[in-house]
């Protein structure tokens, strides 16, 4: 076969299989989607449980009567009481307990999850751990 032959054959082979690949973009193409939504976005207030402390100066625990949690790990002591949290310095100047948007730390049951940033409940497994861990 000389190369003339093999060009043409090519050539043809070539037209066939763009041929028919086109006649299935055609086919698949289904039903319009728009990616751009129609509707109106709507916007809510984000809830949060305390004040935001920006920049908040960071205070030692003292003291030993921090809360021990079910998992092993303990909270603090902020102005001699015990805290589910850790302690900063308020806008009054005066040493408080937070758990990052909670005011006063957690509640009893539940402590503050230094991963998830918010309070959680005591017997909740910490660091992507099994709870039986």
């Amino acid at each position: 076969m000389d190369i003339r032959a093999a060009k043409t054959a090519l050539m043809i082979a070539a037209s066939i299989a763009l041929g028919s690949c086109a006649q299935h973009a055609q086919s698949a193409k289904g039903p319009q989607i728009d990616a751009v939504s129609k509707g109106v976005p709507t916007f809510a207030r984000l809830a949060s449980a305390g004040p935001m402390l920006r920049r908040a100066t960071p205070v030692p625990s003292r003291g030993s009567c921090a809360p021990n949690y079910k998992n092993g790990l303990h909270g603090t002591r902020i102005a001699d009481k015990p805290c589910r949290g850790f302690g900063v310095i308020g806008k009054d100047g005066k040493p408080c307990c937070t758990c990052y948007a909670v005011t006063g730390g957690c509640k009893p049951g539940f402590r503050c999850d230094p991963i998830l940033k918010r309070c959680v409940r005591d017997d909740a497994s910490g660091y992507g751990r099994f709870p039986s861990d």
